[in-house]
């Protein structure tokens, strides 16, 4: 089974460039960058909720 963490990476103060980040970490002394999700909005909270992400500002 995969370990998937996720964070977000902001653009601020400017709006553009901001991402959400997933990671596999199975092995938390190596993790490696499975996908970068460019998103329009800055994002300051992740919340997964029954298979949903949720981000807030």
């Amino acid at each position: 089974m995969k370990r998937v963490a996720e964070t977000s990476e902001s653009g601020f103060p400017k709006p553009s460039g901001s991402s959400i980040l997933l990671f596999d970490a199975s092995d938390p002394h190596n993790p490696e960058m499975i996908d970068r999700l460019k998103i329009h909005i800055n994002c300051s909270n992740l919340l997964g909720y029954k298979g949903e992400m949720f981000c807030t500002m």
